[in-house]
């Protein structure tokens, strides 16, 4: 039992940063923004990751997959997981708050579920999964019902979150498939550069001429975003799907929001109520529902 909760240790640590690390970028995201068309701003932001990540490669002496399949999966996975995805959120954003971005966004593990149900013969559709889930996404709920009043200006804004999120989990489902094929690293250098490639085409075709205003904060968004939010964030992502289930993994879609909420709190001076304190306790005990299901199936 001892070796069994050290094995789950430094994944749990892991799980723990990413959900930390996620949850702020909706903020840097939003701060850039106000700076950067969209997809231009998404576009640059992959452009630095991999640079990043291509480095970490080459002092890994990472082993590039030979096969067909292995990069033909990884192109997918620029298209879906990089391009389309973040294309999608940071359109969308522009119409939302961060907060209400981030409850839109969680949605993803319910796009998950579906898929993994089809795609991933290990990772069936429970009952109990989809009532964990449930209760985390109430709690989200609760925690931004004061910004649910959608008006014609955030529609479509709201729309093309809920797609990304969509496109985001069966990302999420097709690397969690092939995640033992193929190296994280590989994987991860190949699927940025390829987003990267993606969205700085589009942000040159559909945005030309859009003001580009590159201030210091922005600057620190977009490197934080770039280094931190991506390449520290997709490594820990794909190296997670090595040691869980695709669809625990997920669940940091219900709890960045959380994190949203709070740094909101310590950094913009934003109120935090009961309704954040009863909708984290149901993310929590959602998130709780879920692992405990994934644990028992396992035996």
């Amino acid at each position: 039992m001892q070796k069994h909760r050290t094995g789950d240790l430094l994944p749990n640590l892991v799980f723990s940063s990413l959900c930390f690390v996620w949850g702020s970028t909706w903020l840097a995201i939003k701060v850039g923004l106000s700076s950067l068309p969209p997809v231009t701003f998404a576009g640059i932001r992959f452009v630095i990751a991999s640079g990043f990540l291509l480095v970490f490669a080459l002092l890994r002496k990472t082993e590039f997959p030979r096969d067909r399949k292995s990069w033909q999966v990884m192109f997918l996975l620029g298209l879906t997981q990089i391009a389309l995805s973040y294309a999608l959120a940071f359109w969308g954003e522009q119409y939302l708050t961060a907060g209400l971005t981030a409850l839109l966004f969680a949605t993803l593990p319910f796009f998950v579920v579906v898929f993994a149900h089809f795609m991933i013969s290990g990772e069936r559709m429970t009952a109990w999964k989809l009532l964990g889930m449930l209760v985390s996404f109430i709690g989200v709920v609760i925690i931004f019902s004061r910004e649910l009043m959608l008006t014609m200006d955030t529609f479509w804004g709201g729309i093309a979150v809920v797609a990304g999120a969509a496109t985001a989990a069966y990302a999420n489902v097709i690397g969690k498939k092939y995640s033992q094929s193929i190296d994280s690293t590989a994987n991860v250098v190949v699927q940025s550069g390829v987003g990267a490639l993606v969205l700085i085409t589009a942000g040159f075709v559909l945005e030309r001429g859009a003001p580009l205003s590159l201030s210091p904060t922005s600057v620190f968004a977009l490197l934080y975003l770039a280094v931190v939010g991506s390449a520290f964030g997709f490594l820990s992502l794909y190296w997670l799907f090595t040691r869980m289930d695709v669809t625990k993994v997920s669940l940091f879609t219900f709890i960045t929001p959380v994190v949203a909420v709070l740094l909101g709190w310590l950094l913009l001076g934003e109120k935090v109520d009961l309704s954040v304190v009863l909708g984290g306790s149901l993310i929590l005990f959602g998130v709780v529902l879920v692992n405990r299901t994934s644990k028992t199936s396992q035996h």
